[in-house]
């Protein structure tokens, strides 16, 4: 569904969509990734559904633009040799995904941006236990991406500057930081023993980018 209003100011649009998937293709429970010249033989077959609600609302025209974006969905697999033949969430599922962008032009030389993005951490496969055999302690997984890394969000904030054209060319000068607030989203979480009892474990977070700043120079040629 897409309309229009106040002379094209402003567009609403939404879609709903359900999908059927075949032939689907992930690894079997205890495949072994590393080293494995026929890891061909570690993958398993099955089936999959995907489903959801977008919503969408731009701003067009003015000196204030943008949009606002709201997704509601649902990523699923079925495979009969993984979690008991019961459908499970994807890598891909995502429940909720929320973009907010605006651009602001002061005049016609500097103009500033914004974007905010949240989505619901991606599923994933976690211990939900540990237990002994021998000396060794052995990690105990149960459902597969039965869990979720921490939910994703960040703000990057831009400034640009549309320098006075030359002869040749145009150009501008951008200034942007990403991760305003400096977020520190997981990229991967890990499970040691914690060193000061081994019947315990800890979690260990990995984040890769915090607040980062950057300039870039751009010219078009005329």
């Amino acid at each position: 569904y897409y309309q229009n209003l106040n002379k094209n100011m402003y567009r609403i649009s939404g879609e709903i969509y359900y999908k059927l998937l075949a032939n689907q293709i992930d690894y079997r429970n205890g495949a072994e990734l590393i080293l494995n010249e026929e890891v061909e033989g570690d993958l398993v077959y099955g089936s999959g559904r995907a489903y959801g609600f977008e919503l969408q609302i731009e701003k067009k025209k003015g000196k204030l633009t943008g949009w606002i974006s709201y997704t509601l969905s649902r990523s699923l697999r079925k495979f009969d040799q993984i979690n008991n033949g019961k459908e499970y969430s994807a890598r891909q599922d995502r429940i909720h995904d929320i973009s907010i962008v605006t651009m602001y032009k002061i005049n016609k030389s500097i103009a500033l941006s914004a974007s905010w993005i949240y989505y619901t951490g991606d599923a994933v496969t976690f211990p939900s236990g540990k237990y002994e055999i021998g000396q060794t302690t052995v990690p105990l997984y149960t459902e597969r991406n039965g869990y979720r890394m921490p939910d994703y969000h960040r703000l990057d904030f831009g400034f640009t500057w549309y320098m006075k054209d030359r002869k040749k060319f145009k150009h501008n000068l951008n200034l942007s930081i990403y991760n305003l607030y400096a977020r520190e989203n997981p990229y991967t979480i890990t499970f040691e023993e914690d060193p000061s009892d081994p019947s315990k474990t800890i979690a260990i977070q990995t984040t890769l980018f915090k607040l980062i700043p950057s300039i870039t120079y751009n010219f078009n040629l005329k």
